[in-house]
C-alpha cells in the first residue's frame, strides 16, 4: 500500500512485525530494511524505527551484520527481503564495505559501491516496491583534541550520486548524524554505543536519536513516508491507550520529535522520577506527566559541577531543565534541581568537598523560548530555582520553590494563581529574595504576579525575612531595569516591610551597587493578608497604571489558553 503525498494515513489494524504473510495485503504500508549491523535490530536503529512506527506500518527487518553491499548482493538476500511483497525498501550499506573488511566485502565507494547500489534499485522495482536509499551514519571516532573524524565521508557521496542519477529518495543520514555529533560531542555520543569503545553500533537510546534523524530527513524531502511520524509517545509505564511508541527516556522520546513547525509532540511521562538533564530545542514539545506528586524530572549540577570541557558551568549551565525553542508546554509533573544545598551548606568552607556556587537552576527558559505554557507544575529548587531568561512565558496553578533570586531573568513570564514558596537558609537574613528580574530598559513588561500566594514553605521561616525582589543587572549591563509586578496578591508574614533588596555587579573591575530607584520597575497593586505592607520600599501602583498590567499586555498577542495540550 503505497502512500500519497500530502494523503493522511489512519491506521486501525494490529500487526505483528514477524510471522505475517504478505505485507502488502496490510491497511498499511510495508516497509522492508536492507544493510548492515547497524540497521538492524540489536545494534542498530532497526528496532527503533519499528517502534516508531507502531501500529502506522510493518517494518521487516533483513539486515545482517557484517555485509557489505557486496556481500549481501553475493549472498543472494535481496531475493528472501522481496519476497513479502514490500512497498518500500531502505538500503543502507557502508560500513562493512571500507578498507580492510576482506575482498569478499571492500567497495569502492566511486566504483564498485554504486554499481550495486544501481542493481538493488533495478531489482526492488522490478518488485514492484519503490527504493529509498539511506547513507551509512557516521562512526563516532575522535581525536584527540575532541574532534570528530568521520570516514564513511566517500560512501555516502556515492549513496547520493546514485539517488540523484536514478531519481530514488534520499535519506543523507550521514551528514546529519556528523552534525549531532559534533555538536554533543565526545562525550555525550558515548551514550551511544553498544558497549565501551564501541563507536559504531547504537544501542536503543542510540536508535532512537537516529530514527528521529531518518523522519527529519523523509520530511525535507516530501516523503509520503513522513507522515507515519509517531506525535505522541510515552515514556515509562503509564495509562495512555493505543499504538503509541514508548521509549525508555525524555531524551529518546525528543530524538524522535520532528524539527520543523508542525506540532504539537506530546511526550506521555508515567509516574516516577525522570534523571535526566533536558534540553529541549525542537518546538511544539509538550511534556504531560500523571501528576505533580508522581512525576519527577530531576536533576542535581551545581554552578561548580563540571561541563564537558571539565569547566565549571556556572549559572547557565546548572539547570535541569533547559528550553530552547517555541510552543514548548507542561503539566502535571514536577521539575527539580535536586542539588543538596542544605548538606553542602552544612559542610566547613575550607571543606574541599564543599561547592561555594551552589546556585541550581531547575528550569531555563533561554534564547529561541517563546510562548513557553506551565500548568499544574512544581518547580523546586534553591537558589536560581525558575530562570525565564527568554521569550513570553505563562504559568498558572503552579508551586515554585526557592530562597535566593528564585524567580529570575529577562523574560516576558505571567504567573497566575501561583504558589511562591519562600524557603529557610539559617543564618542567613533576609532568607530569600523571591525575584530578580533583568528586563531590558526597552521592554515595557518583564514578571506579572496576578492572583498569587507569596508565603512561607514551612514554619522555620522567620516573619519579615523574604523581600519580594532584587534589580539584577547582568555583568552590570546598564541597558537593564528590571520589572516584576504584584497584582492582587496574598502575602504571608514572611514578607519583609523594606520589600526590595540592592544587588551588587562589578564593572570593570568595581564593584556597582542597583537599588530599588532608579534601576528596577518593582510594584505591587491590591496585595492583601499579614504581608501587604506599605512604605517607602512598597511602591504601589494607582488603579489607572494596574490597569495597564494585564495578562494580554504582557503576553503581547499570544493567549495560551488557545493552545491544546
Amino acid at each position: 500500500m503505497k502512500l500519497q503525498p500530502g494523503a493522511f494515513v489512519a491506521v486501525v489494524a494490529t500487526l505483528i512485525v514477524s510471522g505475517f504473510g504478505n505485507l502488502a495485503s496490510a491497511d498499511v504500508p510495508a516497509i522492508t530494511l536492507i544493510g548492515d549491523s547497524t540497521v538492524t535490530d540489536d545494534k542498530g536503529w532497526g528496532a527503533a524505527f519499528a517502534n516508531a512506527l507502531k501500529g502506522r506500518a510493518v517494518v521487516d527487518n533483513h539486515a545482517v551484520g557484517g555485509r557489505s553491499a557486496r556481500s549481501f548482493a553475493d549472498e543472494n538476500r535481496l531475493a528472501a527481503a522481496l519476497r513479502q511483497s514490500p512497498d518500500y525498501v531502505f538500503i543502507q550499506f557502508g560500513h562493512s564495505g571500507q578498507p580492510g573488511k576482506g575482498p569478499h566485502r571492500e567497495t569502492d565507494p566511486n566504483g564498485s559501491y554504486r554499481d550495486y547500489l544501481r542493481a538493488y534499485v533495478a531489482d526492488i522495482r522490478a518488485a514492484g516496491a519503490e527504493p529509498v536509499i539511506v547513507s551509512s551514519l557516521t562512526r563516532r571516532k575522535f581525536d584527540n583534541a575532541g574532534s570528530l573524524r568521520p570516514t564513511l565521508g566517500p560512501w555516502a557521496k556515492g549513496a547520493r550520486a546514485v539517488a540523484d542519477e536514478l531519481d530514488v529518495a534520499f535519506v543523507n543520514l550521514f551528514s546529519r548524524s556528523v552534525a549531532y555529533h559534533r555538536r554533543i560531542g565526545r562525550w555525550r555520543s558515548k551514550e551511544f554505543d553498544v558497549a565501551p569503545g564501541d563507536h559504531t553500533h547504537l544501542d536503543s537510546f542510540g536508535g532512537n536519536i537516529v530514527t528521529g534523524m531518518i523522519f527529519d530527513a523523509l520530511a525535507e524531502i516530501d516523503h509520503p513516508l513522513a507522515e507515519l511520524r509517531p506525535m505522541t509517545v510515552r515514556v515509562g509505564n503509564n495509562a495512555v491507550a493505543g499504538k503509541i511508541p514508548t521509549v525508555a527516556t525524555i531524551t529518546e522520546a525528543l530524538g524522535l520529535a520532528p524539527t520543523s513547525d508542525n506540532g504539537p509532540f506530546r511526550i506521555h511521562l508515567g509516574e516516577g522520577r525522570f534523571e535526566e538533564k533536558l534540553l529541549i530545542e525542537k518546538p511544539h514539545v509538550h511534556l504531560l506527566g500523571t501528576s505533580r506528586k508522581n512525576t519527577i524530572v530531576s536533576w542535581s549540577d551545581s554552578g561548580d559541577s563540571a561541563g564537558l570541557d571539565g569547566r565549571p558551568v556556572g549559572t547557565r549551565g546548572s539547570w535541569s531543565v533547559k528550553i530552547t525553542a517555541p510552543g514548548f508546554s507542561a503539566r502535571q509533573l514536577t521539575f527539580e534541581n535536586a542539588f543538596d544545598y542544605e548538606s553542602n551548606r552544612a559542610l566547613p568552607d575550607d571543606d574541599p568537598a564543599r561547592v561555594h556556587n551552589a546556585q541550581g537552576v531547575a528550569l531555563m527558559l533561554s534564547k529561541g523560548s517563546d510562548r513557553a505554557r506551565f500548568e499544574d507544575v512544581a518547580i523546586l529548587g534553591h537558589q536560581d530555582t525558575l530562570f525565564v531568561d527568554a521569550g513570553r512565558s505563562y504559568f498558572r496553578n503552579v508551586r515554585i520553590v526557592g530562597h535566593v533570586d528564585f524567580i529570575f531573568g529577562a523574560g516576558q513570564a505571567v504567573f497566575e494563581n501561583t504558589s511562591i514558596e519562600a524557603l529557610n537558609r539559617p543564618g542567613k537574613f533576609p532568607v530569600a529574595y523571591v525575584t530578580a528580574p533583568s528586563t531590558h530598559i526597552s521592554q515595557p513588561f518583564g514578571m506579572l504576579f496576578v492572583d498569587c500566594r507569596i508565603v512561607r514553605h514551612g514554619p522555620s521561616v522567620p516573619s519579615g525575612s523574604v523581600k519580594l525582589g532584587r534589580p539584577w543587572h547582568p555583568g552590570g549591563d546598564p541597558e537593564v531595569n528590571g520589572s516584576a509586578v504584584f497584582l492582587n496578591c496574598f502575602m504571608d508574614d514572611s514578607l519583609a516591610e523594606d520589600g526590595y533588596e540592592k544587588i551588587s555587579s562589578t564593572v570593570d573591575g568595581v564593584r556597582k551597587w542597583f537599588d530599588l530607584e532608579p534601576d528596577s520597575r518593582f510594584f505591587e497593586y491590591g496585595s492583601h493578608g499579614p504581608g501587604a505592607l506599605t512604605g517607602p520600599r512598597r511602591p504601589q501602583l494607582s488603579a489607572a497604571a494596574a490597569r495597564y498590567y494585564t495578562i494580554a499586555n504582557v503576553l503581547a498577542g499570544w493567549d495560551p489558553h488557545a493552545q491544546t495540550w
